[in-house]
């Protein structure tokens, strides 16, 4: 294994998870840390400077909300949750707390690798705030000059649109809560709930999805938000 291979702390109580994880991770060439307590985890990121943290919420000593709330100010650490449960209200909270994505245990190990590849994908600054043009397989976002082009054809956006396709674009392969969208793309004089939220990504979704029954960019995540993942 390469020693500039990424770095992935493992933050999980459970043994035998530990073991399974550590073993599909080694498997694609990564290094792996691990932490069995929320304090150990926090004491890693200050020692090893991981690329990745995958986080358990269940910690025996610490709730993993109050583990990404720590590191979010301080860190620029992309935290994957992974946790019993899919319910949206734990989904939510970490990924409005800071999270970059969510995994539900049990997970497919080909899921977990590909939340991983997007963790670092956007840890690397390909897609940050300096960046203004972006393109995904024939999709081509022009921030500069407020275009976007759907193979040689210019697509027609609305403002609404646009800001959210900015918004989607920087923050490729996350799942971004409706709250973040909201948030994000939306001044405070213009914020939409979620209904016209949906209904504007709808909208956007029908404009560069050749097949909007079958994306091919845009997903829904049903109660929790979209995610934005070229294939």
């Amino acid at each position: 294994m390469k020693s500039d291979s990424p770095l992935i702390l493992v933050v999980e109580d459970d043994r035998a998870i530990r073991r399974v994880t550590r073993a599909v991770l080694f498997a694609s060439q990564y290094r792996v840390i691990e932490a069995d307590t929320g304090q150990k985890a926090l004491a890693e990121v200050d020692a090893q400077h991981p690329d990745v943290m995958l986080l358990d919420l269940g910690l025996p000593d610490m709730s993993g909300l109050d583990v990404i709330r720590q590191l979010k100010d301080s860190q620029r650490l992309p935290i994957v949750v992974f946790s019993a449960g899919g319910n949206h209200p734990d989904k939510i909270a970490a990924l409005d707390a800071g999270a970059v994505d969510y995994l539900a245990k049990p997970f497919l190990n080909r899921e977990l690798l590909s939340r991983l590849r997007s963790a670092l994908h956007g840890s690397r600054g390909v897609e940050n705030e300096s960046t203004s043009h972006f393109t995904f397989g024939d999709l081509e976002v022009d921030l500069q000059n407020v275009r976007v082009f759907l193979g040689e054809r210019e697509l027609s956006l609305t403002s609404d649109e646009f800001r959210l396709m900015i918004a989607f674009a920087r923050n490729c392969g996350r799942l971004l809560t409706y709250r973040f969208l909201i948030h994000e793309a939306f001044e405070s004089n213009t914020v939409p709930d979620q209904s016209e939220l949906q209904a504007i990504v709808a909208q956007l979704r029908h404009k560069i999805e050749s097949d909007p029954l079958r994306p091919r960019y845009l997903f829904a995540e049903p109660g929790v938000g979209y995610r934005f993942q070229p294939c």
